[in-house]
């Protein structure tokens, strides 16, 4: 996936559980490292959550900071840019739905990988990540913070639990992830600590060479940013291919 957000979203989704709509249309303004613990994490405010509980603030995993991100946020800060994905065009349809093409993309993807279950989406990685942490014995506090979930509010007003039930669990706090609480430990540090604890399996070193091609085929020419190269030009793709391979 040549374009940084076909590359990028995924990964993000795979380690932080993210929503596609919440980092397709993320600011780099919104990409803030807290003063008091030194953690970068990702902002995601009420212009694009989905609702008021998914107004959070989301640390970035160290797996996805080794693989470069921050190197490709300070690459597109330096080229101008204000969105994470500046290579995606401001055209009517994205504007009104932000993460389509990268949604549209990611299907293809798995059509033309042979997987054709209709149940596994991009959204799937969700599913995944939210699995794997209540596997791990997260603290449902933590792991609704981290998700943007009010599942104890849902349970509620389903009928599933009364609100008396859910009154000593239910999550209020955690509204301000990067300021510190008297002598509590920045609310970050218990978040990432979670995130830091998934390892997919997958391949990381080549990964990295791929994070790395990307940024270097994201460019500003004449106040448009193009990103990637020609699907039709093959050795060129076989060029990138080999680097992959050589790590050259």
């Amino acid at each position: 996936n040549r374009q940084p957000d076909y590359f990028w979203l995924p990964l993000l989704a795979l380690h932080m559980g993210t929503r596609l709509a919440e980092m397709a249309t993320l600011t780099l303004d919104r990409i803030n490292r807290s003063d008091d613990s030194g953690i970068w994490y990702a902002d995601v405010r009420m212009d694009h959550a989905k609702n008021r509980n998914s107004v959070r603030g989301v640390p970035i995993p160290q797996a996805i900071i080794n693989l470069g991100f921050l190197d490709y946020v300070e690459h597109v800060r330096a080229l101008g840019a204000s969105a994470l994905f500046p290579n995606r065009a401001a055209t009517k349809t994205n504007n009104l739905l932000p993460s389509k093409a990268s949604g549209d993309a990611f299907a293809k993807h798995l059509d033309s990988v042979g997987i054709k279950d209709d149940k596994l989406v991009f959204h799937s990685f969700r599913h995944t990540v939210i699995s794997a942490l209540e596997g791990m014995g997260t603290p449902m506090a933590l792991l609704q913070h981290i998700v943007g979930h009010a599942a104890l509010d849902s349970a509620v007003r389903s009928g599933a639990l009364t609100s008396k039930q859910a009154r000593s669990v239910t999550l209020t706090t955690y509204t301000h992830t990067d300021v510190a609480r008297m002598n509590v430990a920045c609310p970050l540090v218990p978040l990432k600590e979670c995130l830091d604890r998934l390892v997919p399996p997958i391949d990381y070193k080549r990964l990295k060479i791929a994070a790395q091609i990307v940024k270097e085929h994201l460019s500003k020419e004449g106040g448009v940013f193009r990103s990637g190269w020609a699907k039709v030009n093959r050795p060129y793709t076989a060029k990138m291919l080999q680097r992959l391979e050589t790590g050259a």
